[in-house]
């Protein structure tokens, strides 16, 4: 299924494009999106970073992170967060479906 890499025309200003602030991002994703006290802060980032470059290694980091959900609120926390970037921020209209699946998995173990 081909990406639609239309961000939103919501954010004021542009878009930061720093390789530095990007990496970082990717980094919080990966070891912080189980984190409850991150998810609004890399909320923020999403839409003030430019990601269609990076949308691979988000999708990659996302998935990662969900996988270190223990809770059924790290987990809607992971929810949120993904779905600001990919579907909200991205206009993408599907999440991958890896991470569709860890999603469902943390869900399903926690009810």
């Amino acid at each position: 299924m081909p990406l639609s890499l239309t961000p939103t025309t919501a954010t004021s200003g542009p878009l930061d494009t720093s390789l530095k602030r990007h990496t970082a991002f990717i980094k919080r994703l990966r070891t912080a999106l189980h984190s409850p006290e991150s998810v609004p802060v890399l909320v923020k980032e999403a839409t003030a970073l430019s990601l269609e470059k990076y949308l691979e290694e988000i999708d990659d980091a996302a998935a990662e992170g969900v996988t270190r959900c223990k809770n059924a609120t790290e987990v809607f926390g992971a929810v949120e967060v993904s779905w600001a970037v990919l579907v909200e921020r991205m206009r993408i209209g599907w999440l991958d479906r890896r991470l569709a699946l860890l999603i469902l998995a943390g869900t399903s173990s926690h009810f």
